[in-house]
């Protein structure tokens, strides 16, 4: 089981140690890029807590008041972004998982170092990848190991101008089978090419809902 995986960890796509100066210079400079990207959505950065980076709004209203965040999102920018897009899957560490525990639902965004290419995906789709344990560090001689979830490029979507339409496509994807359970398989509430924002809204409430559901998150309880 330890052994499994071990070729990406040689390729150089896991297993850093961790520098909180390049960690909060990274950090910020995914955030610029991600408000920038973001057309639809009002992303805002949270104050560091090494928790999720960020909570994403409907409106200036809501973002000005921090109330009422829709999704979230945990920012990256990996080296080696080209090489994980050509090999097919990028490593999620197993470490994150303890950001499943929000509100709403969490989106992991991957960036390559000049933020011109990205990989969205959500935080549910995630946890359908393959699990294996890597040793991280090769070249030092202590062992340490962590698990790393395999995430296939298809499971999201690539590339910065398609980051709005990727999270309601998310989110239609959750509602719209409820509906057609409800009123039949032809059903479809909502269309892409033609939401408001209290379609959006809506949607929002629903995937919400279904993820807090999911991992057994209470409604306004605390969360770690």
């Amino acid at each position: 089981m330890i052994q499994a995986g071990l070729e990406s960890v040689a390729q150089g796509y896991t297993g850093k140690h961790f520098e909180s100066s390049l960690y909060e210079v990274n950090n910020n400079r995914a955030y610029q890029a991600a408000k920038e990207q973001f057309k639809r959505f009002y992303i805002d950065l949270r104050p560091e807590d090494y928790g999720i980076d960020c909570d994403a709004y409907l409106t200036e209203e809501d973002f000005l008041l921090k109330r009422n965040p829709i999704f979230k999102l945990e920012l990256e920018i990996r080296t080696h972004f080209d090489r994980e897009i050509e090999y097919n899957q990028f490593n999620f560490f197993g470490r994150k998982q303890k950001l499943l525990t929000q509100e709403v639902t969490p989106f992991w965004l991957v960036y390559n170092p000049e933020c011109t290419d990205c990989l969205l995906v959500p935080f549910p789709t995630i946890l359908r990848g393959r699990r294996v344990v890597e040793r991280l560090n090769l070249n030092t001689e202590s062992s340490q190991y962590d698990e790393i979830v395999k995430v296939p490029k298809i499971f999201g979507s690539i590339g910065t101008q398609n980051l709005d339409r990727a999270i309601l496509e998310y989110f239609i994807s959750v509602a719209n089978p409820m509906y057609s359970a409800i009123f039949g398989a032809d059903y479809e509430a909502f269309d892409i090419n033609n939401l408001t924002n209290e379609d959006v809204r809506q949607l929002a409430r629903i995937a919400n809902a279904a993820y807090r559901n999911i991992f057994t998150i209470k409604d306004n309880s605390a969360l770690d």
